[in-house]
């Protein structure tokens, strides 16, 4: 079963705005997942790994999107995690002027 996080379709965010967020996670051993990423303007994401506390990224993925061009990415197997609460998310890069939207889907 895979779970989806998104924040939705966001307008002008600001760079650092979180898209996704898988909120916290059981510990895994490579939990595979899918990121899908959009935007109407030429746009840096990074896809994290943020520890349990969610106060440091312990890896980070930079994947650049040209306008009105969808990616999706799957990373099989995702990222060792190893302490519960650990968690996933997508960040922009900077700010974008246009419609952005990320999604993650994480296999249970």
């Amino acid at each position: 079963m895979a779970y989806w996080y998104t924040a939705g379709v966001q307008t002008n965010p600001a760079g650092g705005t979180v898209l996704a967020d898988t909120g916290p996670l059981p510990a895994s051993g490579g939990r595979p997942f899918k990121v899908i990423l959009a935007s109407t303007v030429g746009l840096g994401f990074t896809v994290e790994h943020r520890n349990a506390a969610n106060n440091a990224t312990l890896t980070s993925q930079n994947i650049p999107v040209t306008s009105n061009q969808p990616v999706e990415l799957e990373f099989a197997p995702g990222p060792d995690m190893a302490n519960d609460d650990e968690r996933l998310r997508v960040v922009t890069n900077a700010l974008a002027v246009g419609q952005v939207q990320a999604s993650l889907l994480v296999q249970s």
